[in-house]
């Protein structure tokens, strides 16, 4: 109640300032002043109240998406975890729907007050009493395919003209198929695109129904639009230009719809580009004759046409078209959707072709719109435009400009699906790393990984090749966070960003002797080779890795003082050759050789050196006379540098001195 006087009161004050505001206005005005009438209430929309709560909140960048756990136990951190999780969660959901379903009995409790359809079992049609015209124009507003065609069988076509129109349409645009759930948000946010093209389905149904329509005056200009319209959508492309010429013959008019997908098929129907052409401007000047008035379809699929010739003919010809597409249409006062701009960068970026600021002028438009879905592909623009900038660009203001625009509004929504948002920021990150400072782009990195993005493994090659070529002083304070990371993202499989980590450890970024980083990163390289053991142990083929990775775990226990555990990597390295790649680098060799040398390890002095004997080192010779000189040799030991190395190993060099 106090709140309710709170508003009133508030209210009463707002009103006496606007007739305070009245009273001063300025009597010369040419004309009176409007009446002003104060609504008694805003009409609000269903989430305006939860829009308002989000945003006295600040986001975190480190919180999981709110359909995981928010707990970092379980919170997913990898690909494929994250796409397990969400698809698992879905099909929990989609288990209660079955049962809901088909245990309708089972809940003859009232789910919901007043009462939701969607929380209530569906319908289900055994015999015609149950089949009602109210009951099929139910299923078609509903999007229900098979439970239409059930229920038109039931009827046995003994339905009304409307009735049948409607259910023309319904199996025309869905292809006589049941669409995907609306309800079901993970699975369309994980499905990638399909590479085989859904093509048209033939349905005797549709045949009975489009028969019948034809021959009725008033239906028969809707039979044609929406067969030709299916036909289109679903690339029956002779049959859908047999339909057209049909209507051309008979003077049927067709709808601005019916056109567009008419213009789409163009690329499918013409293969020469002057064919494309001729047949396209044929189109645009019979949709003006015929006063329909195009919309941004139209323009789109027009765009649509040149780009996909752009690849046959001249790229000049077709950013030529382009230009006089986006001319001409907004001459009538059509302006561009994201799919549109996206049929631009098609054209004008294109391997091997001029570089053209067409991308700038694009997001500076963008950037003064409030951009609403108008097209299905308009989900293609932001990772084509991202891609476009790093490619092309490579400039730290288009690439921000790009990531702004996004981050606007409600545009997030156009980042399509989990496949297109990868491809986003993976385009994201590597421009980030050709245009900003190490530090800053380290700083974006955070507020993306691993929440909203995992880098992809040649993301995570380049972030490694940026810290070699930075200061060792960076390298070192960021390897513990990066390999944290690796581990995360199961990126130990890896070899070569196993190995390009640990050399960044033990070469470019080597810490001083005292650094207690020596210790750090011997763990770190003790855990690839108890990870390499774990993988073979469970594997019946061995896996092979570079004998360069062994090498730098070698290198980094000693620099630990972890010598125990450097004895067991030597004696894997010497002796299994069979599994490892490649040979010791030298540096590595001689690292190894001298603190087995100085730790007085004489059995793993011989291995190396046995080793050496067969790859053929340079400076084999002096080590092992160092060998000869500082360690308590046996006769055996003795009479195996002698087969190696023959008798004047044995004299002292002034080198040893």
């Amino acid at each position: 109640m106090n709140l309710l006087n709170g508003w009133l009161i508030n209210r009463n004050a707002v009103f006496r300032m606007i007739v305070r505001l009245q009273s001063t206005a300025t009597s010369t005005s040419a004309s009176p002043n409007p009446e002003i009438v104060i609504p008694h209430k805003k009409e609000r929309g269903p989430t305006d109240i939860l829009r308002a709560l989000s945003h006295t909140i600040s986001h975190d960048s480190t919180a999981a998406h709110y359909k995981f756990h928010d707990d970092p136990y379980f919170t997913p951190l990898s690909i494929n975890s994250k796409r397990r999780y969400a698809l698992a969660k879905e099909s929990g959901r989609k288990a209660a729907m079955w049962i809901l379903q088909e245990h309708a009995d089972l809940f003859q409790h009232r789910l919901s007050e007043p009462k939701i359809e969607a929380f209530a079992p569906r319908a289900v049609y055994d015999n015609k009493n149950d089949a009602t015209e109210d009951a099929l124009l139910s299923a078609i507003n509903h999007g229900r395919v098979t439970d239409a065609i059930k229920i038109y069988e039931l009827l046995e076509g003994e339905i009304s003209t409307t009735g049948k129109q409607a259910l023309l349409e319904l199996l025309c645009f869905y292809n006589s198929t049941d669409p995907q759930s609306n309800e079901l948000h993970e699975e369309r946010w994980f499905q990638y695109a399909q590479k085989n093209v859904v093509l048209w389905k033939d349905n005797e149904i549709i045949q009975q129904l489009f028969t019948f329509l034809k021959r009725q005056e008033e239906t028969r200009a809707l039979a044609y639009n929406t067969l030709i319209s299916g036909t289109a959508k679903y690339l029956q492309v002779m049959t859908t230009w047999d339909l057209y010429a049909e209507c051309k013959e008979k003077n049927i008019p067709l709808s601005i719809t019916t056109y567009n997908y008419l213009i789409a098929t163009i690329p499918n129907f013409k293969y020469i580009m002057e064919e494309r052409k001729e047949l396209l401007w044929e189109m645009l000047k019979e949709i003006n004759t015929n006063g329909i008035k195009p919309n941004v379809r139209t323009l789109n699929a027009a765009l649509k046409v040149v780009t996909a010739a752009s690849t046959t003919y001249s790229q000049k010809l077709s950013k030529d078209l382009v230009r006089k597409l986006l001319t001409e249409f907004k001459n009538i006062g059509i302006k561009p959707s994201l799919a549109s701009y996206y049929y631009v960068l098609q054209a004008f970026y294109q391997p091997k072709g001029t570089i053209s600021n067409i991308l700038v002028e694009i997001i500076k438009e963008a950037r003064t719109q409030d951009l609403t879905p108008q097209d299905p592909q308009d989900i293609l623009f932001f990772s084509t435009a991202m891609k476009v900038a790093k490619e092309y660009f490579q400039d730290r203001s288009i690439t921000a400009s790009i990531h702004d625009l996004l981050m606007k509004d409600d545009n997030y929504n156009f980042i399509g699906n989990a496949g297109m948002e990868g491809s986003y920021y993976r385009n994201y990150m590597n421009s980030l790393l050709v245009t900003e400072t190490f530090e800053r782009f380290m700083e974006i990195y955070n507020t993306l990984v691993p929440t909203i993005y995992i880098p992809e493994s040649s993301v995570f090659t380049n972030i490694l090749n940026a810290v070699q070529s930075n200061s060792p002083d960076i390298g070192q304070s960021l390897i513990p966070l990066l390999w944290s990371h690796m581990v995360m993202f199961n990126f130990l499989d890896r070899d070569t960003l196993v190995l390009q980590i640990l050399r960044l450890m033990s070469v470019e970024c080597r810490p001083e002797k005292t650094s207690p980083l020596n210790q750090q990163f011997a763990e770190i390289a003790w855990t690839v080779w108890t990870y390499f053991q774990e993988k073979n142990s469970k594997l019946l083929q061995t896996i092979n890795w570079p004998i360069a990775v062994f090498a730098c775990v070698t290198q980094l226990l000693i620099r630990g003082d972890q010598f125990e555990k450097m004895i067991e990597l030597i004696a894997y390295v010497t002796t299994e050759e069979s599994i490892t790649t490649g040979t010791l680098p030298d540096d590595a060799f001689e690292e190894m050789l001298l603190t087995c040398i100085n730790e007085g390890y004489i059995k793993e002095c011989f291995l190396l050196l046995e080793y050496a004997v067969k790859v053929g080192y340079d400076n084999t010779n002096m080590l092992a006379k160092k060998i000869c000189h500082t360690l308590p040799l046996n006769s055996t030991e003795k009479n195996k540098l002698i087969n190696w190395f023959g008798k004047d190993i044995f004299e002292i060099s002034h080198t040893l001195i």
